[in-house]
């Protein structure tokens, strides 16, 4: 067995990989869009990493592509030191970044990664974000022998939804959504229409429009630089060559007017949740619920499995959702000065914490 490593620091040489990536991406133990060539190579060129270092590295078995981990290097301070970090890249607009691993040989890819890792130049902590808690042991077990302090920490919690139901059985559950769209297409004085476009730069447009009278305006969203709206105008050109990704958006209309609009990934089976805005305007409506509401039918009226509102960004979902995924965040610290001194002061603060009070009071 011959385990080989390659480094990819250009990103203009992204492209000499695309199809290499994108065969491993379907025989992954963990497809989604976010580890796909179309995503991490967008975010590489349309967002900004000015005070980070981007790389690729891909693991070979006997010539053959194994893994692919997206990285960056950055620099994090704690207790005064500055440790140099490595982490997932494309961490804008990302949601559990995994790396991309044949699903066969994934305990033994991630032991090739840790080691590497001696060989990755400077570096003393290595972080892994928003780890499903059914993976972690899989990784802490390559990590036994490799004479590293490992902090594992709680991370960011997801609702997800079962998208394998009846839209009627889901809508008899959930009170107040079917209130809501009651209320709406009730009222004779309306015409309410729901449309959903796939990998569409108009209906692009029209989100952005939505967004940009909405709250959302040049504070979050597609449209809060000229560079983040780049990225999903390349991200919708991109999946539209693409036979299993895809971006979806939904839009609902009021008296032929778009009044609310959602966006979604599809990677397979799975739906990924991103955005949502509506037309401040049209409040009174509940456009934002309403048109949520009818996306997620959208997908459960096809052949769609599970839909995930990712990690950390949507918590007043939970209540329409069927699971929550909760994930960890893995510190791994080299074995450098720099750690040894943010350890020292560390211990130095906890103690000196547990010590004064009792001086101090006699």
């Amino acid at each position: 067995m011959s385990i080989t490593y390659t480094i990819i620091d250009n990103i203009d040489e992204l492209h000499t990989i695309k199809n290499e990536w994108q065969a491993l991406h379907l025989l992954s133990d963990t497809p989604s869009i976010y580890n796909s060539y179309e995503f991490v190579s967008n975010s590489l060129f349309f967002l900004n990493y000015e005070h980070s270092t981007p790389f690729i590295l891909l693991i070979y078995k006997d010539s053959i592509l194994k893994g692919i981990f997206f990285m960056e290097r950055n620099t994090e301070t704690h207790s005064k030191v500055k440790l140099n970090l490595i982490e997932s890249t494309a961490q804008q607009e990302i949601d559990k970044p995994y790396p991309v691993i044949h699903s066969e040989y994934y305990d033994e890819t991630w032991s090739a990664f840790f080691d590497y890792l001696p060989q990755a130049g400077k570096w003393d902590l290595f972080r892994i974000y928003e780890l499903d808690e059914n993976k972690k042991e899989h990784i802490l077990s390559q990590l036994k022998s490799k004479n590293k302090i490992i902090r594992i920490n709680p991370d960011k919690s997801g609702p997800t939804i079962d998208l394998n139901q009846s839209w009627q059985a889901y809508l008899m559950k959930h009170k107040k959504m079917r209130k809501k769209i009651n209320r709406l297409t009730n009222n004779q004085s309306h015409s309410i229409t729901f449309k959903t476009f796939d990998n569409d730069l108009a209906a692009l447009e029209i989100y952005k429009e939505i967004e940009s009278n909405s709250w959302k305006k040049g504070k979050i969203g597609i449209s809060r630089s000229s560079n983040t709206y780049r990225f999903y105008q390349g991200m919708c050109e991109s999946l539209s060559d693409s036979t299993t990704l895809s971006m979806k958006i939904g839009i609902l209309y009021i008296d032929d007017t778009p009044i609310s609009a959602e966006i979604a990934y599809t990677c397979n089976k799975n739906v990924y949740f991103c955005h949502g805005c509506y037309n401040d305007d049209y409040a009174t409506y509940s456009p934002g619920m309403i048109s949520t509401a009818y996306f997620i039918q959208s997908f459960m009226e096809k052949d769609y499995h599970t839909g995930d509102f990712l990690c950390g960004y949507a918590d007043y979902l939970k209540a329409w959702s069927d699971n929550t995924i909760t994930t960890k965040q893995i510190d791994i610290y080299n074995n450098t000065l720099n750690v040894k001194i943010f350890f020292l002061i560390r211990g130095l603060r906890k103690l000196l914490t547990y010590v004064y009070p009792r001086f101090s009071h006699g």
